[in-house]
């Protein structure tokens, strides 16, 4: 009994496998197996009641009728395995696109941060979206369409993170400015208000979520490219070697961030 359970469960894995893989529902495997069931024994009998001849002949169809059966089910195996295969290039190259353009964005809002740390420049706190401007005017196109297939991906996980640190800067630019707001107008009508700017404090917070979206893009753009174009391998390294010479600056600027912690 324990010899059959121990041959049962590896057949019940490779069932089980083949489903998840072939996205199909587990019902068609039921009706495969009570299919089997019944044409088996039924098969069976059959023999045990048959001449030479007509045993040998039967062998030969049930045979070939497996080997058919086999190659068929092989060939869709193939053509769905393909299929996916070919979908999660074609989203893994989309998404690393634009991700590749969003990083250049990045960069130059931490720029605008390390300036502010740096006593450079002062930037009104009711404009405090200048900081990451181009954020703010481009909005993400491929994410919200392959939202459903990020499992495909080589890296879903920093894929996510990385456009939710980009959410996530937005809302404290736009919390920044709102606080501007309602301070101006909570102000007495006839004494202006003193002007309030983006402080050191307020720049290293952003310049931490957008560090930490840089980091999550950093694997994505490794991936090697799969359309094997030279222009887009030169990009890539281009991208990477800004990405690690905004980290060096960012380090002595900001010693302290938690994204350099990590």
């Amino acid at each position: 009994m324990s010899e059959n359970i121990k041959v049962m469960n590896p057949l019940k894995k490779l069932w089980e496998w083949n489903s998840q893989q072939l996205g199909i529902n587990s019902i068609f495997y039921k009706i495969v197996m009570v299919m089997l069931g019944i044409t088996i024994p039924i098969f069976i009998i059959a023999l045990c009641c048959s001449h030479g001849g007509e045993i040998a002949e039967s062998l030969g169809s049930f045979l070939g009728g497996i080997v058919g059966a086999g190659g068929a089910v092989f060939a869709v195996y193939l053509t769905l395995y393909r299929q996916k295969e070919e979908e999660r290039l074609k989203v893994s190259e989309s998404v690393k696109i634009e991700v590749t353009a969003f990083i250049k964005f990045i960069i130059q809002a931490i720029d605008v941060c390390k300036n502010i740390e740096a006593s450079n420049v002062q930037i009104p706190l009711h404009d405090a979206k200048y900081i990451a401007k181009n954020l703010f005017v481009i909005e993400p196109v491929v994410y919200p369409a392959v939202a459903d297939r990020i499992g495909l991906l080589s890296h879903p996980q920093a894929t996510v993170e990385f456009y939710m640190r980009i959410g996530e800067t937005k809302a404290l630019l736009d919390a920044m400015e709102k606080s501007s707001q309602r301070n101006s107008s909570s102000g007495s009508i006839n004494v202006s208000a003193p002007a309030e700017y983006v402080t050191k404090e307020n720049a290293s917070v952003i310049a931490d979520s957008l560090i930490t979206a840089l980091q999550s893009a950093h694997p994505i753009i490794s991936n090697p490219s799969y359309n094997r174009e030279v222009l887009d391998s030169l990009v890539s390294k281009t991208i990477e070697y800004q990405i690690n010479e905004c980290f060096d600056s960012a380090r002595r600027i900001f010693p302290n961030l938690e994204s350099f912690k990590s």
